[in-house]
């Protein structure tokens, strides 16, 4: 009978609650949920703790799990001592950075940090089923057999049980240690209290009267009564009982309050001191001030339900999260998710539940909510609560047009205007009546597709549609019907809103305003530079009278007072703001997918309240957003919409920590011990590794990590930056919490993370680890060391070898080398400007004949005109020579172009061919022209046609012998490899040939045979510019020679076409050369023919003093200017001026510096100084002529004087180098000690020569080498010093010998020929007239001195 009773009265209480859900549907609360979906071992849960890190962890009856928001990590027993005892873990308790572990096979204890696990004995007391630790440190194990008190210290525990403590009952479910520090412990049957000192216990009974006749009575929580220390609450399986813990006084709250179900199994308080509690059927959350008690069951039904009816434990985290241990997974609330409240908006169809659309949404003036839906409109009182719907199938009087209603708008008079797809509803609540118009020719709307309503101040009515613009309704509105509708623009948009006399609406994504009065759209610009066409989802006008609009990457402001448009960045990872409004107090609420958001024009600060992802509504409508007079907010959207008071929204500030949670190398996760190439890379969690090793292989990596606020992890923000790899930080959301790098090069770099709670507030604190990613084995620390010991010892054994005498005689010989090598390049670039110079002067060798024959006939016949017309045309040759220079240097800075132009192939070639005529005729060559057509047209650079017939005739005439042939053929061929004609042009000769090797080489720069510089010199640089220009007309060229037979060269060159006409502008560039009539030249001015100034160098920082020394002696003297004294120095170097004039203070190096330069240098000491300078006192005067000047003038001076004193030192000048021309060439004679520089210069040359007089191979070469100095720079030196060259001194000082000899009768002529170092007797004679004017032989007859002459040796 009590059976039945119990029965009867449970299915009332469920009929109960059903009805009262109904009612408060309002009211849910929305849970998440974890099961084995989400990675739990398994459904069977028996507690959660969270550790000191606010990691949360999970006992299960299949292993431990340590949950970070993401992932799992699951223990479990294996075959080592240091897993858990049993899978099957019943118990948990967070201890520092331990956690004590229950299973029902015995206690161990894991470190969370390393993960290291620790099983502890307890003897026979193995099945431990609740865990507690007093204030002393004292542990409490509840088990089965007794409560165990264990001393972590030293190991040792003590079991009280039945039998020696009176406890009531050997298996224990909880304890408790009040503040009083009491111990409570709950058995399977009954309360009990530890009396410490004597270590037994008193037994309270709790069994609530008139239950179940089973004496037992299972105490399963024991937890505090909020704001009273003497009272206890007690979950008991007969109800929940307030125990008063001083006189023993009970009270079963199950006597007055209806609980859900008897069995209280978990209890909690909460902030607001509600009391929730878990039973055996469903959720009760109970206000013990009020006695209001709500209960919540599983829904299965519904995803954001409780996970299960049967609530084991109640567990709060860090962050006010709440965490129910049910017998099907975990459900999580979170507390201070509480702003908004889901309202369904849904259908039945039969016996099924079919969902709708929320589209517009109206608060009416008098409360009443009007919902436009998919399926028709609702009006709701919230009053009443009562609700009545308008579809297709409503009585006539309330019968819409259509069922899906687009838009709703309540008119002044209080009536609700209603947009469909279909046409206009009007609805009179009043009078309860429906009226219905649709588009027609008669009333002008062109559209039933409604999108909008706007009413202006003057009572007008404006109707958006689509595919018919925005209509202005004139009549009465109080009889729809009679409305006729002219068009007001034409903008199909459902983006539009009133403000005073404009329009504003958003067309593509642009903001406009459209006047009222004069129908003018404009575009606002400020906006649109702003949005930069971003996508508007939804706008709205302020009541500041400003315009916001959303885009997916945040809020745009536009203030049409001032024109001014301001971009607000809020990142939400590209989901779409669908609708967007403002509070009472002015800050502006945004709707997505995920979130409703909140921003604060004046702060500027961004707060996110996320929604439930089991929310029914998954989406938001666009622009379906209304306010209440109380300031309350709707949002409409899928199955139903939400509402919530603004005022009420609190983000929660809480900071969570933010940890490494993960680490995959090469894609493969890396374990904690996990030996990766022979080497543990983590020896405890990556969340507390400061730093991770890696080798050189191990460079990919992926790093995991998680803001530790589980409420919906995947709505924070996580921020994070790879110092060393990363130049900025990387913001990504919350289900993308991992950072990829790839290939990273060897160093040490900084991972840094930051993250945010779920409302979006960032953490202070950011997690840091060092990375290091060593190099590969080859470039490792060891190998580096041992190169450097490899180094140093072959250094060490390098010098011992070579010591000494090889040492020295090495340096010698690459010294000898480097003097030779330097002469060689040297001789190599005089051999190419001579090259050159004689390259330049063969056209000239043809111009001058022609025109020197002219004069001597005195009258231009045929001969005349042909010479004439050779010399026009090798003057353009010489032209073409110059420009091939300038194309060689444009071919080595990659500045060559084309200048393609319509040209006649053959008459062009034709004529080139005539430019040789003259010159075949002179060398008896066979010289013949052929063309397989008269005429034909192309495409090419004229110029460069020119430049390579003329080169390739050239080289046939220079190695074709008299008698030889050479032939200009011309064909035009068509290949099948080319779909147009192409000229052939074949120059062939019978020359010399071309070897095999040189061939390969022909047509590179600078590249000559050895048959070339035999026969004429050239630059080397004809072929390879011939080559380029082919190459630049697309073209070919070939080569076929045989030594001793000719060579053949071939030049294919296609027809081109007009695109190729591109003309292209050349600038020449010409050696700067000094020129009195001119400004700003800075080299040596050109001398007119005859003339032979001296030259002076100008070594002044002040160009008007420049000028002005120049223009005033441009008539006597050529210049080179130089800026500072260490231009002054090249430029003297370079150039051996007769007479240098210095300023004294100059930048750079000053004229005194200068000055000592150019006199301690041997090669310009003979230089004359002049120092010009404004200090005028004797002392400076003095220091000018130590540092070695030849003269000193003060500023300001006349330039006569300047005049007179370069005259001066030109004129003693010439007086030292006729004293040397005379005395030391001529006859050499002994100085009297005072010798200056120059004197004993010249005097060592004389000795070198006298050294070598009888040497015939004795060049200036050697000469050279003896003085130590280049032979160009001594040629320099001693033509400076005495008018003659180093050849010519040599030559003279063997004359003047040979003279000496005759006169003193030293030998016969043909001895002193020998003597002297001539080798042939008729050059030493033509030498030795030269100089005296008579031969040796008359030389001697003159002297009167007799000698017999060897004619043999003639």
């Amino acid at each position: 009978m009590h059976r039945a009773d119990l029965i009867s009265r449970t299915w009332g209480t469920i009929f109960f609650l059903l009805l009262t859900c109904l009612h408060t549907r309002g009211q849910e609360k929305f849970f998440n949920s974890l099961s084995i979906r989400e990675g739990l071992p398994t459904n069977l849960i028996n507690a959660v703790v969270q550790d000191r890190n606010n990691f949360i962890w999970i006992a299960t009856g299949d292993g431990l799990a340590r949950y970070d928001g993401y992932h799992f990590r699951i223990f479990k027993k294996g075959e080592t001592a240091n897993s858990i005892p049993s899978n099957g873990v019943q118990a948990i308790y967070a201890d520092g950075d331990n956690l004590w572990i229950g299973t029902g096979k015995g206690l161990c204890k894991i470190n969370t940090i390393t993960f290291a696990i620790t099983r502890i004995a307890t003897g026979t007391n193995t099945n431990i089923r609740c865990i507690s630790k007093d204030r002393e440190g004292q542990l409490w194990l509840g088990t089965v057999s007794g409560l165990v008190r264990y001393n972590a210290q030293n190991g040792s525990f003590e079991t009280l049980t039945t039998q020696n403590s009176r406890l009531s009952h050997n298996t224990v479910r909880t304890i408790f240690q009040d503040k009083k520090g009491t111990l409570w412990v709950g058995t399977y049957d009954g309360l009990n209290k530890l009396n410490p000192k004597i270590k037994t216990f008193t037994v309270f009974d709790l069994k609530r009267k008139g239950t179940s006749p089973l004496k037992n009575n299972l105490i399963c929580d024991i937890k505090a009564v909020a704001g009273n220390d003497s009272l206890i609450w007690v979950g008991t399986d007969t109800g929940l009982c307030s125990f008063n813990t001083i006189t023993g006084e009970h009270k079963n709250q199950s006597d007055e309050i209806e609980f859900s179900n008897d069995v209280v199994k978990a209890i909690y308080t909460d902030k607001d001191r509600n009391v929730w509690l878990g039973t055996d059927f469903g959720l009760n959350v109970y206000d013990p001030q009020s006695g209001k008690n709500e209960r919540y069951f599983h829904n299965p039904q519904s995803p954001y339900s409780i996970a299960n009816n049967v609530i084991w434990q109640i567990f709060e985290d860090q962050a006010g999260v709440l965490w129910f241990v049910t017998s099907n997974g975990i459900s999580k609330i979170n507390q201070l998710d509480n702003l908004y409240q889901y309202h369904r908006v849904t259908q039945q169809f039969g016996e099924q539940t079919i969902g709708n659309q929320v589209k517009s949404f109206v608060v009416g003036k008098n409360g009443i909510y009007w919902i436009g839906t998919l399926h028709g409109m609702i009006r709701y009182d919230p009053k009443t609560g009562q609700s009545r719907k308008f579809d297709v199938d409503s009585p006539e009087k309330s019968r819409l047009l259509i069922n899906n209603v687009t838009v709703l708008h309540e008119g002044r008079d209080g009536r609700i205007w209603i947009g469909t797809v279909a046409g206009i509803n009007v609805w009179d609540d009043e009078k309860q009546a429906m009226q219905a118009l649709t588009a027609s020719k008669t009333n002008g709307l062109a559209s039933n597709y409604i999108n909008n309503f706007v009413e202006t101040l003057d009572g007008s009515l404006l109707v958006g549609t689509w595919e018919g613009g925005i209509f202005r309704a004139n009549g009465d509105l109080q009889t729809p019907k009679n409305l006729h509708f002219e068009l007001f623009s034409k903008a199909e948009t459902d983006k539009f809103l009133y403000d005073k006399a404009s329009l504003w609406l958003v067309e593509f994504d642009e903001l406009f305003r459209l006047d009222l009065k004069t129908g003018v759209k404009k575009k606002v610009v400020p906006f649109a530079r702003v949005a930069e066409r971003k996508t508007i989802s939804s706008f709205f006008l302020a009541k500041s009278g400003r315009i916001w609009a959303a885009t997916e990457t945040g809020l745009i402001e536009y203030n049409p007072a001032s024109d001014k448009a301001t971009f607000h960045a809020i990142p939400n990872h590209s989901l779409a703001r669908t609708a967007i409004t403002e509070d009472s107090n002015g800050n502006i609420w945004a709707t997505t997918s995920t979130a409703l958001e909140k921003f604060a024009p004046a702060s500027q600060k961004v707060e996110f309240y996320p929604l439930n992802k089991n929310l029914p509504l998954k989406s938001f409508y666009a622009g379906c957003v209304a306010r209440s007079a109380s300031g309350e907010l709707f949002f409409g959207g899928d199955n139903g919409y939400i509402s919530f008071s603004p005022e009420k929204a609190i983000a929660n500030r809480y900071q969570p920590k933010v940890f490494v949670t993960n680490l995959l190398l090469n894609n493969q996760e890396v374990e904690i011990g996990e030996k990766v190439n022979d080497r543990v890379i983590l020896d405890r969690d990556i969340s507390f590794m400061p730093e991770i090793e890696l080798d050189y292989g191990q460079r990919a990596l992926e790093i995991q990590f998680a803001a530790l606020h589980f409420w919906q992890p995947e709505v924070n923000t996580y921020s994070y930056k790879l110092e060393g790899a990363d130049e900025d930080w990387t913001t990504t959301s919350g289900d993308k919490n991992f950072a990829v790098y790839s290939n990273l090069t060897p160093g040490t770099y900084i991972f840094k993370v930051k993250g945010t709670n779920n409302n979006g507030i960032w953490s202070g604190e950011t997690s840091t680890t060092r990375i290091i990613v060593n190099p590969p084995f080859f470039l490792s620390k060891g190998f580096l060391t041992l190169y450097l010991v490899l180094i140093a010892a072959g250094i060490y054994f390098a010098l011992k070898i070579y010591s000494g005498r090889i040492k020295l005689e090495n340096e010698l010989k690459i010294s000898k080398l480097e003097i030779a090598h330097a002469e060689e390049i040297e001789q190599t670039k005089e051999q190419f400007f001579t090259n050159i110079s004689h390259e330049l002067r063969t056209p000239i060798s043809l111009i001058l004949p022609p025109i020197h024959q002219i004069m001597k006939d005195g009258k231009l016949n045929a001969d005349n005109f042909k010479l004439i017309s050779l010399a026009e045309k090798n003057s353009h040759r010489l032209l073409r020579v110059v420009n091939q220079i300038l194309d060689f240097k444009k071919m080595q800075s990659d500045t060559l172009y084309l200048n393609t132009t319509k040209v006649e192939i053959v008459s062009l070639l034709h004529e080139l061919y005539s430019h040789f005529a003259d010159k075949a005729t002179r060398h008896e060559i066979n010289y013949t022209f052929t063309s397989s057509t008269p005429e034909f047209e192309m495409f090419a650079d004229v110029e460069k046609v020119e430049t390579m017939v003329l080169n390739l005739l050239s080289n046939a005439f220079k190695f074709t012998p008299k008698g030889g042939t050479i032939q200009l053929n011309i064909d035009i061929i068509n290949t099948p490899d080319s779909p147009e004609s192409m000229v052939q042009i074949r120059i062939s000769d019978t020359g010399t040939g071309i070897s095999a090797e040189d061939q390969a080489r022909i047509f590179e720069r600078f590249y000559q045979t050895t048959e070339s510089r035999k026969r004429e010199m050239g630059s080397g640089i004809g072929l390879a510019l011939t080559l380029e220009y082919v190459k630049m007309h697309h073209g070919e060229i070939t080569l076929d020679s045989e030594p001793g037979k000719g060579s053949v060269f071939t030049v294919l060159l296609p027809k081109g076409n007009a695109d190729q006409l591109v003309a292209q502008d050349s600038e020449i560039d010409t050696y700067p050369v000094f020129n009195a009539a001119f400004a700003n030249q800075t080299e040596v001015e050109t001398l007119l023919p005859g003339t032979e100034k001296p030259l002076l160098l100008i070594v002044e920082d002040n160009p008007d003093m420049v000028d002005f020394i120049r223009i005033s002696l441009n008539e006597k003297y050529r210049f080179v200017i130089a800026g500072d004294g260490e231009e002054g120095l090249r430029k003297a170097s370079e150039f051996l001026p007769d007479v240098i004039i210095s300023d004294i203070m100059m930048p750079v190096m000053d004229g005194l510096t200068f000055c000592k330069s150019i006199k301690s240098d041997l090669k310009t000491s003979q230089l004359s100084v002049i120092l010009l300078t404004a200090r005028s006192l004797t002392s400076q005067k003095i220091e000018g002529i130590r540092t070695g000047a030849d003269a000193y003038i003060t500023k300001p001076f006349d330039i006569e004087l300047l005049d007179a004193q370069i005259g001066n030192l030109l004129q003693r000048k010439k007086e030292l180098t006729a004293y040397f021309r005379h005395e030391l060439i001529v006859t050499p004679a002994a100085q009297d000690g005072k010798e200056n520089m120059d004197d004993k210069f010249v005097k060592k040359v004389m000795s070198v020569i006298e050294a070598h007089i009888s040497d015939p191979d004795f060049t200036v070469e050697i000469l050279g080498s003896e003085i130590g100095m280049s032979s160009a720079h001594l040629s320099r030196k001693l033509k400076s010093l005495t008018q003659f060259s180093a050849n010519e001194i040599i030559k003279k000082y063997r004359i003047k010998k040979a003279s000496l000899l005759l006169e003193n009768k030293g030998g016969n002529i043909s001895e002193v020929m020998y003597d002297v170092g001539f080798s042939n007797l008729s050059y030493f004679s033509k030498c030795f007239r030269e100089e005296f004017g008579v031969t040796p032989k008359e030389y001697v007859k003159k002297e009167g001195r007799k000698f017999e002459i060897d004619l043999s040796a003639r």
